[in-house]
């Protein structure tokens, strides 16, 4: 799997993303990449890998408001050690935990 590590505040996520590790005393924000049709499906996952979430927030924003994730700006991440994962289904992006 591609992973990356996160330790700056922000981070924009690329499309060849799939495993998006936070590790940063400090609150995140992850931008998701901007999708195209064939990217239908595409999952990526949110990681807490600093177990500090419910102090120090993850919030995974969208790219514009032509992206939705779960029909709003964002989703936040807030259980240590806790994992998002993150869908393109074609029209918005959609989380699980």
């Amino acid at each position: 799997k591609n992973q990356v590590l996160v330790t700056a505040a922000t981070y924009s996520a690329l499309l060849t993303d799939e495993v998006i590790d936070v590790n940063r005393a400090g609150v995140v924000t992850v931008t998701m990449p901007v999708p195209a049709l064939k990217n239908t499906g595409q999952v990526w996952y949110v990681q807490d890998s600093s177990g500090d979430a419910a102090n120090n927030t993850i919030t995974v924003a969208r790219p514009n408001a032509s992206y939705n994730i779960n029909g709003g700006a964002s989703v936040t991440l807030t259980t240590n050690y806790g994992r998002l994962m993150i869908q393109y289904n074609g029209t918005q992006y959609v989380s699980s935990a």
